[in-house]
């Protein structure tokens, strides 16, 4: 499956050498609700084990069936965590600490609020911002030439990675 890209990747590293920067972000896929767990767990990793973040991301492709929207439509959001925290924690992540970034908490929280979130909301929200669509804020949108903007994305069933913007120096 990656092969392919691999291969694309060989050749244009060959081809521009250090003169190449790949931009690695994430993108959440808003059409499966558990792609934002999914994501949610990789923003738990990243903060306490940012040098675990690929091996994580790996065990999750392996097992990214088992948090498809059939595997986990019934059951909790916090189950659903609980699982990401294992999955996490084979890994080499302290397990209870993922949760504890995780878990949606069962009471009010300051000043009464409901929907407030978990630990890594504010991070997520972050991700979702530098994801979207770049713009010259100088320029509408029509005028951005071609050149500029070049994109390579590669999708695969619970994440989508998105590589955008290779920077070229002259």
């Amino acid at each position: 499956m990656f092969n392919t890209f691999y291969s694309l990747s060989d050749t244009i590293a060959q081809r521009y050498g250090p003169q190449l920067r790949v931009v690695f972000r994430q993108h959440i896929q808003p059409w499966h609700p558990s792609s934002t767990l999914t994501h949610e767990a990789g923003a738990a990793v990243l903060r306490l084990a940012p040098e675990k973040f690929w091996e994580f991301s790996s065990a999750l492709f392996k097992a990214q069936t088992e948090f498809f929207d059939v595997s986990v439509v019934n059951e909790t959001r916090n189950q659903t965590y609980a699982r990401l925290a294992r999955l996490a924690g084979s890994v080499g992540v302290d397990e209870k600490k993922v949760l504890d970034l995780l878990k949606i908490p069962d009471t009010p929280g300051e000043n009464g609020q409901l929907n407030s979130g978990n630990q890594v909301t504010n991070d997520i929200k972050w991700i979702v911002k530098v994801g979207q669509p770049f713009r010259f804020p100088f320029l509408p949108p029509k005028f951005v030439p071609a050149s500029e903007d070049l994109t390579i994305f590669r999708r695969t069933e619970s994440l989508v990675f998105m590589y955008r913007r290779l920077y070229f120096s002259t």
